[in-house]
C-alpha cells in the first residue's frame, strides 16, 4: 500500500483524468483518413411488371483511395396496397467493393426471400451465392410468412455502400408494378 502511494505522489503512476499526455513537436500524430464514396444506379429506365419477376440492378461505385475494402448492404421494405408496411429486413455483405471504381450487378427476386439478392459479377466465390432476406413484420419479433410477403404491392430497396473508414452512399430503388 505504501509503495503505490509513494509512486503516485511522485507522479510515477498513471493518473486518471487530468491532462492528456503531450506529443513531442517532432512526432506529429498520423493524419486521419477521410473517405469519400459515391454509388450510382445505372439502369434506372427498366420497367418491372411483377414482384414475382427477377430483375437486375447495375451499380457503379467510386471510393476514395485507401478506403477499400467496402461492403454493399441491402435493406428492403415490403408495402401493401394501403401503403402499410408488411415487413422489412437487411442483407449484409451482399457484395465486396475492393477497387476504387467498380461495376456491380445485383439480381433480385423480391418474392423469394431465400434467394432475395445475388451478386452476379462477383469473383469470389466463382458461382454467385444468393443471400436470404429475413423480413420482420412491424408488430412482431419473428420473420413473416410467405403469405405475408405475397400480399405486398411494392418493395422499396435501399442499397448502401459502406467503405471501411466511415463514408456512406445510398440509393433507393422503388419496385412498384402498379406504376
Amino acid at each position: 500500500m505504501v509503495t503505490p502511494l509513494f509512486l503516485f505522489l511522485f507522479g510515477l503512476l498513471p493518473q486518471r483524468g487530468g491532462n492528456p499526455p503531450t506529443v513531442p513537436a517532432n512526432q506529429q500524430p498520423a493524419a486521419v483518413l477521410s473517405c469519400q464514396s459515391d454509388l450510382r444506379w445505372l439502369n434506372t429506365d427498366q420497367r418491372i411488371y411483377s414482384l414475382a419477376s427477377t430483375f437486375q440492378i447495375n451499380l457503379f461505385s467510386a471510393v476514395g483511395s485507401g478506403c477499400t475494402p467496402g461492403e454493399l448492404r441491402v435493406s428492403a421494405v415490403f408495402i401493401d396496397h394501403n401503403e402499410e408496411i408488411v415487413c422489412s429486413g437487411v442483407v449484409e455483405n451482399v457484395a465486396i467493393v475492393d477497387q476504387n471504381t467498380q461495376s456491380i450487378f445485383l439480381e433480385f427476386k423480391p418474392l423469394v426471400p431465400l434467394e432475395f439478392v445475388r451478386w452476379r459479377n462477383g469473383l469470389r466465390p466463382p458461382q454467385p451465392i444468393a443471400k436470404r432476406l429475413v423480413c420482420i413484420g412491424p408488430d412482431q419479433l419473428t420473420e413473416v410468412s410467405r403469405i405475408e410477403t405475397d400480399r405486398a404491392a411494392s418493395v422499396r430497396i435501399f442499397i448502401t455502400l459502406l467503405p471501411r473508414s466511415g463514408a456512406v452512399s445510398n440509393i433507393e430503388v422503388k419496385v412498384d408494378p402498379r406504376r
